[in-house]
Order: structure tokens, then sequence, then C-alpha cells
């Protein structure tokens, strides 16, 4: 009940309530998983990777086959600066449910990050085999496609994943980024192929 307290204090905007639930949890005796792990997303969405950390770790501990909480416990890896050991729980949640496209996104956003582009872009096509109208995904994968320098294919992906989500500022940035570096590629592709005035001159003379 404490917990489902703090949960509805949230979506009313009223972080303070959830903030004291919290506080108590934290220093709480908690044996349940379900409770660490209800515990440690509560600390996750008030912003505390640091006390959400070993809530979820505990969870995990006392229930290693459940994949979502091993999915959580890499949300606060990742925040806390430690990838390795967050793409380690995404792998681990995966092999015990292949189907979570959450997961497939965050594996690839880490491996984008690390970076290795291609293997990142696999598990974004992954999880948008599961889920196909998924903006998050779509944007990691623009982001590869970006990085390779596939700008047709990036344009393409980040302007899905702005039109199923509007509010989507991080996919809009790339958007325009994507656009800029494609019409500067081109640009230079078509001052390339304008032989040098050198060049020009030279055949003109019939010296060529």
């Amino acid at each position: 009940k404490l917990i489902a307290r703090a949960f509805e204090a949230l979506q009313r905007g009223d972080r303070t309530t959830a903030a004291a639930v919290f506080e108590t949890l934290a220093v709480a005796s908690l044996a349940d998983a379900d409770a660490l792990h209800a515990a440690g997303v509560l600390g996750l969405q008030l912003g505390d990777s640091v006390r959400a950390e070993p809530l979820l770790a505990r969870a995990v501990a006392s229930n290693p086959r459940d994949p979502v909480s091993r999915c959580h416990l890499a949300i606060a890896y990742r925040r806390l600066g430690k990838p390795e050991l967050a793409i380690g729980e995404l792998e681990h949640a995966l092999a015990l449910n292949p189907e979570l496209a959450e997961a497939h996104a965050n594996l690839g956003n880490l491996l984008r990050e690390r970076p290795d582009n291609e293997v990142a872009a696999l598990s974004f096509a992954r999880a948008l085999a599961i889920r196909r109208d998924f903006p998050d995904a779509l944007n990691g994968l623009g982001q590869t496609g970006l990085a390779a320098g596939r700008y047709e294919t990036a344009c393409a992906n980040f302007e899905r994943a702005v039109a199923l989500d509007p509010a989507f500022h991080e996919a809009w940035y790339n958007l325009s980024r994507a656009r800029t570096e494609w019409a500067l590629a081109l640009e230079r592709a078509w001052t390339d192929s304008i032989p040098a005035p050198a060049a020009v001159a030279k055949y003109a003379l019939g010296l060529g």
C-alpha cells in the first residue's frame, strides 16, 4: 500500500509525497522481490539511481529469473556510469525473454555509446521487429545510420520517430543534424566532381 501510494502521488505530480515514501523504503528491511523491485523503480522515477541500484540488485538476487527487474537494474547502472554492467543485465534479461522490445532498444543505445554501431543497429532492428512503431528504437537506428553516413535511411528513421512522438525533442534534433550533414555531403560530392581550374586550363590548351 505504501509503494502504491507513492506511485499515485507521482501520477498527481506530488513528488514530495513520493520522495518521502522512498526515504522510508530505502532504509527498510525489504525482503520480498516484488517490493524491492517496485521500490527501486520508484527511486529511478525520482532520479535517485544511487539508492535505486541496491534495491534493484537485491530484487534480482531474490528473483534472478525476472527479466524486468534486470532491465531496471540496467537502467540504474547506465545512469551511474556502469555501461558494461548494464549490458550484462540486458543480455541476461533477453536470454530469459527475447521479446522485450525495450531491452533490445536499451541494449542498442549502450552498444552505440561504446561505440559499436553495427551491433547496435541489430539490437534496434530486433526491437522494431517486436514493436514496429517504437520511437526510441527508430531514433537509435537513425543514429547508427547517421554514424555510418547513411543519411537518407537515417532521416527516414528520425522522421518516423517524430511522426509517432511529436514531442520527441532528441529525434527532432537528430533529424535536423542528419539533414544538415546530408546536404553538406551532397555539396562536397558535387564540388569534388568539378575539375580543378588548372586541370580545365590544361585540357583547353590540348595538353591533357
